[in-house]
């Protein structure tokens, strides 16, 4: 990772090469102590932290997954754009299987996210709790995504397995179904989610009392 300390000074780097460039050589003595230590800005750090997602990107491309971590996250602590960054992170992680890690990224980075973006983000963090044997986190997960999105039918759909399988929770499973197939009918969870309904959807409707029959309606008996 030094090397992508130094990515995090790229612009005092940068402006120490300008002075470099007009002056012939570099600051000397405490000058060029001051400049090298000195706190970079909010406009140096921002920079930096771009330059770090696209480095990153470009691992991600090359099939460099753990670097693309590394560039990611050194971009996330340079104060990068969260909602950008953190999606592109956890994906790296889970191509490289590496899914406990994708967990920690959501966990330790989850929090510098738009309420809106962490909640689509935490569908995929549900999944992955899942897959580590975490249901309660899974579950966890999936319903402060529907607190801020209530008609994410991908969390209803989920959060009815979770708590069918993992929890025996028919009720509140059914309850997420119904509502999965409320917002999408004829999604690609419809067939499962209809399986998983206590009962038939028009068993929840209601259900006129018959009429009586009316006789005079019958046809005429005939004579043997």
């Amino acid at each position: 990772m030094a090397n992508l300390k130094v990515l995090l000074h790229l612009c005092t780097l940068t402006a120490l090469c300008a002075a470099a460039a007009c002056t012939g050589t570099l600051p000397r003595g405490s000058e060029a102590k001051t400049a090298e230590t000195r706190e970079p800005s909010a406009a140096e750090n921002k920079a930096a932290a771009v330059e770090l997602f696209r480095r990153g990107k470009e691992q991600a491309r090359s099939g460099d997954s753990l670097r693309a971590q590394e560039y990611f996250a050194s971009a996330l602590d340079s104060g990068g754009d969260a909602d950008l960054i953190l999606p592109e992170l956890m994906r790296a992680a889970i191509s490289g299987t590496r899914y406990q890690a994708a967990i920690r990224y959501f966990e330790d980075y989850g929090s510098l996210m738009s309420p809106k973006h962490r909640a689509e983000l935490g569908v995929v963090a549900g999944v992955l709790y899942l897959g580590v044997e975490q249901p309660e986190r899974a579950r966890a997960t999936l319903e402060a995504t529907l607190r801020v999105q209530p008609k994410n039918a991908r969390a209803h759909f989920l959060l009815g397995q979770i708590l069918r399988d993992e929890f025996s929770d028919y009720a509140g499973s059914d309850v997420h179904f119904r509502a999965y197939l409320e917002i999408e009918p004829n999604g690609e969870g419809a067939v499962a989610a209809r399986a998983g309904l206590l009962k038939s959807p028009d068993e929840g409707l209601a259900v006129s009392q018959p009429k009586p029959v009316r006789t005079d309606l019958l046809p005429d008996s005939v004579d043997p």
